[in-house]
């Protein structure tokens, strides 16, 4: 690399850098996630590491993972969530999901369909992180059999070891001709660099500024949406507070059963709860957890996403909170799109219906990891929302759960009625369903979501 053709393509880079974090919490701003992929030895790492020369450091990572085989019981972009650029930065890759993917199979971990079922949600996780703003490239370094074998002899043998933790041993011509025939599967588009490439790392650095000069931002095409009718599963039905004595009675057998069939489980467990304001979603929240240790658990409370959530693509501030203990439970959550940011308008038209999609996606991918989702919706009636406020208003301990917010709120009762309808419609599966307690008794209320979730997880534990 002459050293003037060198300084040009780094300010022109450097230049395109400073775009990219120009339009940072911006309508414009974007973010570009590299994926560097390839045989050993064949300059990908050399590239890598002098496109930090080219760039600005500040705004650039390349992070380098010990690629394992893909896990059956946790979705795959699982351990690469903090990685994920914000708007402004450039993340470079070495090791990661489709390497995963070639490892599993060259080490005949995968069936063929596995693989393409695999390949398909890697593909649909990146379609949505690009309708998220964030730019995927993805480059093949590629070296032939012969001139592999001719570059490892000068190789240090520590070098060679170190290869060993990208998954493949490219060095075993059975496992180098089994990842070339497997890598035609899904390399077809990408970027491929050879060994005929006379500067491969300038080549390298070329295709990325073309992509930071000319990637525009995503098309949002509206989804097919039409609204349903308000569902009759909001409306409340009004009944006799239950008995206390009995209410703890019963609790108590309840919350017993399942610590059990918690414990029991071989499936993580998530638990999404919804519902108007002073619904009762902390109160049954406390009753689920009651016969647990914290040690099994873990609570998200959802409020509004703070700046650097912002700017990320709208799910990753929940992938993040995806803990690894058996229960998660979040208090509010993803639903929020399809809710307060139709209602109050924070969000486009075209986005928070697209949500719909990416929120059934993004649930089948969880389900389809050994994770049992459940949700709840809980319902009050207008009536007793005012009454609760009250409590709250006229209660010191409980002041700091009503604002001059919730209040304005209720002025859009109907709305959040609609939009919670349509929710329903468009994301009640059975592998992901929603339970709707609709009671203004507080005490029916945690009975009842105690027993629907001992129902599914008893139900679908005969399933596996």
């Amino acid at each position: 690399m002459g050293k003037i053709h060198k300084k040009q393509i780094s300010f022109e880079l450097i230049k395109a850098q400073r775009a990219l974090q120009s339009y940072e919490g911006t309508s414009q701003g974007r973010s570009l996630l590299i994926l560097v992929s390839g045989v050993a030895f064949s300059e990908k790492v050399t590239a890598v590491k002098q496109l930090r020369t080219l760039l600005d450091p500040h705004g650039l990572s390349i992070v380098a993972n010990q690629v394992k085989h893909l896990n059956a019981d946790v979705p795959f972009w699982q351990q690469y969530v903090e990685k994920i650029p914000q708007e402004g930065e450039i993340v470079v890759l070495l090791g990661h999901w489709y390497d995963q993917l070639l490892a599993s199979s060259v080490h005949d971990q995968m069936k063929p369909s596995e693989f393409q079922q695999a390949l398909q949600h890697m593909l649909d996780f990146e379609t949505y992180l690009k309708n998220q703003r964030v730019d995927v490239m993805h480059f093949w370094f590629d070296v032939s059999w012969s001139q592999l074998k001719k570059r490892s002899l000068a190789i240090d043998p520590l070098a060679l070891e170190i290869q060993q933790h990208y998954g493949v041993d490219w060095l075993s011509k059975k496992q180098y001709q089994k990842a070339q025939q497997l890598r035609q599967l899904f390399t077809q588009n990408w970027i491929h660099v050879t060994a005929d490439d006379p500067a491969p790392a300038l080549s390298f650095a070329q295709h990325i500024l073309y992509t930071c000069q000319h990637s525009g931002l995503p098309q949002h095409h509206t989804s097919h949406f039409e609204s349903v009718a308000v569902s009759p599963r909001l409306n409340v039905t009004q009944q006799a507070p239950l008995d206390r004595e009995q209410y703890e009675q019963t609790r108590l057998k309840l919350t017993e059963q399942f610590s059990t069939l918690l414990k029991q489980q071989q499936r993580r467990v998530v638990l999404v709860f919804e519902g108007m304001d002073a619904a009762g979603k902390g109160g049954a929240i406390e009753r689920v957890i009651e016969g647990l240790d914290p040690l099994e658990y873990g609570i998200h409370s959802v409020a509004a996403p703070k700046k650097h959530e912002l700017q990320r693509p709208y799910l990753w501030r929940f992938w993040r909170n995806l803990n690894q203990k058996k229960l998660t439970i979040f208090d509010r959550s993803w639903y929020g799109r399809v809710l307060v940011e139709r209602v109050e308008q924070i969000t486009p038209v075209a986005l928070w219906q697209k949500g719909y999609e990416e929120i059934n996606q993004f649930e089948q991918d969880l389900v389809q990891h050994n994770t049992l989702v459940v949700k709840f919706w809980l319902a009050i009636d207008i009536k007793e929302q005012g009454k609760r406020f009250k409590s709250r208003a006229s209660t010191p301990s409980k002041q700091f759960k009503i604002t001059a917010e919730d209040w304005r709120n209720r002025e859009k009762w109907t709305d959040y009625l609609q939009a919670a309808s349509d929710m329903l419609a468009y994301t009640d599966h059975t592998h992901a369903p929603w339970y709707v307690i609709a009671t203004n008794d507080k005490r029916r209320a945690r009975l009842e979501v105690l027993r629907a979730l001992i129902e599914q997880m008893t139900t679908t534990a005969e399933e596996l």
